[in-house]
């Protein structure tokens, strides 16, 4: 299966908008690929209502923090309806450079595998999240098959060690060796019992069966 991209709904967009690179999608040719200049003028224009911009696929290296400094500032220049600048996720789905930390308002530190994800730990050597509110850390968990695999990756994400305030679990799978699978096509079968799991752990109540 293909992933389905933004520009694939509104072909509007595709000059805003150059598309995905994993979960399915072949790799598409230089000249096919169109620039990003003017994306945030663009998404504006196009859906004034949006609050915020979706920086996936991004760099954990110090090399390239100039560029994304001057993307975050941009983009803060731009005001939703309410009239606060729009917020900034950026997903380099690991922990990048500290720098980093500068440069989005949240920051995807982990994408990948349920299994994966239980064993995360910044320590020792990114415990610059602790200088962060949990809402600036973010983890995309695919491949949580089941119900009880999807709140074990809600505690872990709870946890003091983890510091992970912006969460989202799903059983849609994806193959990393083979590049199939779209973990992210459409919503997980245990949608209602995640949100159940959350509201849970916020307030310091029993999980909700399973």
């Amino acid at each position: 299966m293909s992933a389905t991209t933004l520009g694939d709904l509104f072909p509007e967009m595709r000059q805003a908008v150059t598309s995905p690179r994993r979960y399915a999608r072949k790799s598409r040719k230089p000249a096919e690929i169109t620039p990003r200049m003017g994306t945030a003028e663009r998404l504006k224009t196009l859906y004034p209502e949006i609050d915020g911009i979706f920086l996936d696929e991004m760099q954990n290296k110090p090399n390239r923090i100039e560029f994304y400094q001057a993307v975050y500032k941009h983009i803060k220049t731009k005001k939703n309806q309410a009239g606060a600048s729009l917020s900034v996720v950026g997903n380099p789905g690991m922990f990048p450079d500290a720098v980093y930390a500068g440069v989005a308002d949240t920051l995807v530190t982990f994408e990948g595998k349920e299994n994966a994800y239980l064993s995360i730990d910044p320590q020792p050597n990114q415990t610059w999240v602790y200088n962060k509110d949990n809402t600036a850390q973010a983890m995309l968990v695919h491949n949580a098959i089941s119900c009880t695999s999807m709140q074990n990756a809600l505690k872990t994400a709870y946890l003091a060690r983890t510091h992970a305030g912006m969460v989202y679990v799903t059983d849609l799978l994806y193959e990393y060796t083979t590049n199939t699978g779209n973990p992210w096509a459409k919503l997980p079968t245990y949608w209602n019992t995640f949100l159940g799991t959350v509201d849970a752990l916020n307030k310091k109540q029993p999980l909700p069966n399973c």
